[in-house]
């Protein structure tokens, strides 16, 4: 897993880190991105790490599911339909721990499985003023969905 952190410096993110945590680190909320699509999971990296989020990726639902075996991202960003499938089991597992998150994906609401909506939804291609503004509201504990 890689994040950006504030300032676009790439950081590793293993899910047993063997390095001491910084305390800015330890504060800034953890966002877990699910986009297979390169450019816009790096758009949302440096948008979220520019505006204080600390950012994990993962390019598939097998790789999300493994982050989230040992991980508990503050929020989640999920595309619903990646390389290897829809990511039903991810959003189901977000929902089990209360996990927030964003669905950010081209279909509607009404063309998706019931486990995507407890999430905020945005169509793609959503602005980045929404797609900031709705991170910030879920970590700040505004749950509401917009499905």
């Amino acid at each position: 897993m890689v994040g950006v952190r504030s300032g676009g410096e790439r950081i590793r993110l293993d899910p047993f880190p063997r390095q001491a945590i910084s305390i800015s680190m330890m504060l800034a909320p953890l966002v877990l991105v699910l986009e297979d699509e390169e450019l816009i999971s790096w758009d949302l990296e440096v948008l979220l790490a520019e505006a204080g989020y600390l950012v994990a990726t993962a390019r598939s639902c097998a790789q999300a599911a493994g982050f989230l075996d040992t991980r508990r991202p503050d929020v989640a960003i999920l595309d619903i339909l990646l390389s290897d499938g829809q990511c039903v089991d991810v959003a189901k597992k977000l929902r089990a721990d209360g996990v927030p998150f964003v669905v950010h994906s081209a279909l509607s609401p009404t063309e998706v499985d019931d486990a995507f909506r407890s999430g905020t939804f945005l169509v793609k291609p959503a602005g980045i003023l929404d797609i900031v503004g709705a991170v910030t509201k879920l970590a700040a504990g505004d749950q509401r969905g917009t499905i």
